[in-house]
Formats: C-alpha cells, structure tokens, sequence
C-alpha cells in the first residue's frame, strides 16, 4: 500500500513540468482517511484504510471538459466461524 502510494505521488510530482506548458490540462492528487463498516447476521465489523485518489483531465473551453480518476478506499476483510458454518467476505 505504502509502495503504491510512493508510486503515485512520484508520477503525479514528474507531470507537473508537462502542466506548465499544457494549461488546459491538470491532474491530482488527493488523500485521506477512508473508514469502512460491514454488518452481517449481527457480526459487525470496522476498520479505518489511508485513501488515496488520482485524477486528471483537459478543459476543452469554459463550458465543456472530461475527466477521468482512480480512487482507492481499502479493503475491509472479515472472517467468522460459528457452529457448522465457516465464511469470509469482503467489503
């Protein structure tokens, strides 16, 4: 996670030279805490991820622009065993 982080914030610092001479252009990056719950058969679980999201885009005009991103929230695992019955799932 830490790696993936690092590699998305090298990436996103080495294109600011290209936004200097391309303004109708732009990308970021955002980050944060992301905090998940999951509730199943009155099992309840929560966990707390560091978020991260890239983005970027190019403004045709005032009016008209497209953007497109990626955001990551992390992965909440949960396991559980009760009388005869075994299961995982994610959220």
């Amino acid at each position: 996670m830490k790696k993936q982080m690092l590699a998305v914030l090298v990436g996103a610092v080495m294109g600011l030279p290209a936004m200097a001479s391309a303004q109708n252009v732009y990308v970021g990056l955002n980050a944060g805490k992301a905090t998940q719950k999951a509730k199943f058969e009155g099992i309840t679980a929560k966990d707390d991820f560091t978020s991260y999201k890239l983005y970027g885009g190019y403004n045709f005009n005032n009016n008209f622009a497209i953007e497109g991103g990626y955001a990551h929230l992390g992965t909440l695992n949960v396991s559980f065993t009760t009388p005869g019955f075994v299961d995982d799932f994610q959220a």
